[in-house]
């Protein structure tokens, strides 16, 4: 498998089992919602669960003039932005769009839009919060506000873009490049992009590193990427992007092997976890019925001792 292709890729048993049951019914009506957001107007759903890469060069081609707007205004190359949207919408899991929708409906701090941006992270941008973590002064009609913005395509490609010059003109890292000389610098894309999906971070320009995230971002503005026919770039860029993929695509696959490696752990410890729980309940459970039992033989005894007192009475 290709590089790109694997970056596309408390409590009694009754109440546990009630749990279980709401939740599950919670679930599926989540899932059985339509999205909130409009990204998909381009193309049928069909196309954007069976072919989440095909629904995102719709997007970028039917959003083309917006992109292209939003790039100019903030000084991004516009084959960037067009790839961190690509990225995105195209690996997102299903899953995650359905907790979104969740999120969404309690107003809370989710991901909204093709471009997945956290309504905390709107609210710092237009400086309506100090810290990403201040979020309990907001009013719930702000959210409400926010996170309808968010969910319109256009807005939701402007605060993409103001989020990813918020990133590179910061301290530490690369105010002092344009955006030609960004488009030619993949690691400073990559490495924005990084932060971009993970959260900034304060580390110096030198000890900032990039995932695999970063690295497919910086895919889509090389040869054999299907954004370049949407916003062409000139052969030097071609050439240094692709130069960079050459050279950092062996690191690529032994990061993303580490991350499968501990992907997997995580699972075993859920599954102990989840036996554990499981293991709780049953104790719980048994615990209660031996009480229970308990508390019978103490009566049944209290009965049978007045019953035998009074037979000796009527002696």
């Amino acid at each position: 498998m290709s590089l790109e292709d694997a970056l596309a890729k408390k409590v009694s048993r009754r109440g546990f089992l009630g749990a279980l049951g709401i939740g599950t019914a919670a679930s599926a009506a989540v899932l059985a919602m339509p999205s909130s957001s409009n990204a998909n107007e381009e193309g049928s759903d069909d196309l954007c669960e069976l072919m989440p890469d095909g629904c995102a060069i719709e997007f970028i081609k039917k959003y083309k003039k917006i992109i292209f707007r939003e790039s100019e205004e903030h000084d991004l190359p516009p084959a960037y932005l067009a790839s961190v949207l690509y990225a995105e919408m195209a690996n997102r899991p299903s899953f995650e769009d359905s907790g979104d929708r969740l999120k969404s409906i309690l107003n809370a701090d989710g991901s909204y839009g093709p471009g997945q941006i956290r309504l905390s992270t709107a609210l710092y941008l237009d400086g309506r919060i100090k810290e990403l973590s201040d979020m309990k002064d907001i009013d719930t009609d702000v959210k409400k506000e926010y996170i309808q913005k968010l969910n319109d395509p256009v807005e939701n490609i402007h605060y993409t873009a103001k989020y990813l010059i918020h990133l590179k003109n910061k301290k530490n890292r690369y105010s002092f490049l344009s955006a030609e000389q960004f488009s030619q610098n993949p690691r400073a894309m990559a490495v924005i992009a990084t932060e971009f999906n993970k959260g900034e971070t304060n580390s110096r320009e030198e000890e900032a590193g990039f995932s695999p995230y970063g690295y497919g971002v910086v895919i889509g503005l090389s040869s054999s990427s299907e954004i370049k026919s949407i916003f062409p770039s000139d052969a030097e860029t071609r050439r240094v992007n692709d130069e960079f993929l050459k050279d950092n695509k062996e690191n690529m696959l032994e990061y993303m092997k580490r991350e499968h490696r501990l992907s997997k752990r995580d699972w075993y410890l859920v599954g102990g976890l989840s036996v554990a729980a499981a293991g709780l309940s049953f104790a719980a459970w048994g615990l209660e019925r031996f009480f229970e039992r308990r508390k019978h033989v103490k009566d049944d005894y209290a009965r049978r001792v007045i019953k035998e007192g009074r037979d000796l009475k009527n002696l």
